[in-house]
């Protein structure tokens, strides 16, 4: 009975290899690498820039706040609400993202993000950035990122 599975087993992978030997296209087609993948390529380096540009506004906000108020406590706030806005939003938004075009989420989500830290700086050249504008930008920007 095991070794009737066996064979089985192996002539459907045959027929398989066969059936990709029989359509050329299909065959170049699975070869193709990630590096070759252009769409891959874009994901990977706009996940790269994405991720890059949280990080350096991670450490951003706090250090603007702190050259604002000279006051570390304030700089820890803004660093606690883009934490918990983290925690709040991040099960809610992995619901939410299976459940619509993901594309479009991703989207969204990262030009939101680029309007947010393009407001602060808009803000800070113009000589109007408040502790609250940041505050509420971190935390805007902490729940667009998950």
């Amino acid at each position: 009975m095991q070794m009737h599975w066996v064979l089985t087993r192996g002539n459907a992978f045959a027929s398989i290899g066969r059936a990709i030997s029989e359509f050329p296209e299909a065959a170049a087609h699975q070869k193709q690498t990630l590096r070759q993948n252009k769409q891959f390529q874009l994901l990977w380096m706009g996940s790269v820039a994405s991720a890059l540009g949280s990080n350096i506004s991670t450490l951003a906000f706090p250090l603007l706040v702190l050259g604002l108020t000279e006051s570390p406590a304030m700089a820890g706030i803004v660093t606690a609400v883009g934490l918990a806005s983290d925690l709040i939003f991040t099960l809610p938004a992995g619901v939410w993202a299976d459940r619509w075009d993901r594309r479009r989420v991703l989207l969204t989500c990262e030009i939101t993000r680029a309007l947010l830290v393009a407001s602060v700086a808009i803000a800070a050249y113009l000589d109007c950035l408040t502790v609250v504008h940041i505050i509420v930008v971190a935390a805007t920007e902490d729940a667009a990122g998950t």
